[in-house]
């Protein structure tokens, strides 16, 4: 959908504007088809999958992300909109270098109004807790931070305050099929939004001059 992003084909929202700034690696290929493999190649870097629901993933793998940035010194932190007991993630990501886990049942405790849907709550209360860690991070701790959003997953259930925006699906040449389509892109929408606006907030706050932050998606 990024592709298409245009006045009159909005996908992106307040993502689109923080792009300008941005090293932006549009020519890629997803590890893998799923959002499980596709995650564990990113945090693991390796293509064996399923890890996490084996005997190997309940073992320190020495070259996982988390594991390596904390050994050099950093406070490690990951942050979901689903519930972390998918694919046992709970189980394993302690044991790969996480200090904390937070979930859509730990979100869904400190935001009593979040909406407790099929795959977790809104994108939003993600950021609207990171934002609030993030501010309240001791200077002295540098923190390592791995999030994983879910909103923009069928059935592209979208918060009843989502203010849907039109688009001239003529510019748009991707698969017209499914039937789901501009609830798709709708979700899209939503999702790319709520990055946007966490990363304005960062650009315009006193974290911007020593904070990085590295987005993608994770598979098509």
């Amino acid at each position: 959908p990024m592709l298409y992003q245009s006045p009159k084909f909005d996908v992106l929202c307040r993502l689109a504007p923080t792009l300008a700034n941005a090293c932006h690696f549009n020519n890629f290929d997803s590890a893998h088809a799923g959002t499980h493999p596709s995650l564990e190649a990113i945090l693991f870097s390796t293509p064996i999958t399923p890890l996490t629901l084996g005997d190997v993933g309940r073992k320190p793998i020495p070259w996982a992300i988390p594991k390596v940035v904390k050994d050099a010194g950093y406070q490690t932190l990951f942050v979901t909109s689903a519930r972390s007991g998918w694919r046992d993630l709970n189980r394993v990501l302690a044991v790969q270098g996480f200090d904390e886990v937070v979930d859509a049942n730990t979100l869904k405790a400190q935001y009593p109004d979040a909406d407790l849907g099929i795959w977790g709550v809104w994108d939003s209360y993600v950021f609207k807790y990171l934002t609030k860690r993030l501010a309240a991070q001791p200077t002295d701790k540098p923190i390592f931070v791995f999030v994983l959003t879910s909103t923009n997953h069928p059935p592209y259930d979208l918060p009843e305050d989502y203010q849907r925006v039109p688009r001239d699906m003529g510019l748009w040449k991707g698969e017209t099929t499914s039937d789901t389509l501009l609830l798709n892109l709708d979700s899209y929408h939503y999702a790319a939004d709520q990055l946007g606006a966490f990363v304005q907030d960062l650009q315009s706050g006193p974290l911007k001059t020593n904070t990085v932050v590295a987005a993608t998606g994770d598979h098509n």
